[in-house]
């Protein structure tokens, strides 16, 4: 996952949130899409 190192920057902790977000949100739909078939 996204490490801490940029802990103290609440700009790069808002864009690594974004970016995990972007990253993580097709396999969560992938996932839903799965459980509701």
């Amino acid at each position: 996952m996204v490490s801490c190192r940029t802990h103290g920057n609440p700009r790069w902790n808002r864009h690594n949130y974004i970016l995990s977000l972007v990253i993580l949100f097709p396999r969560t739909a992938v996932h839903v899409g799965v459980l509701l078939l």
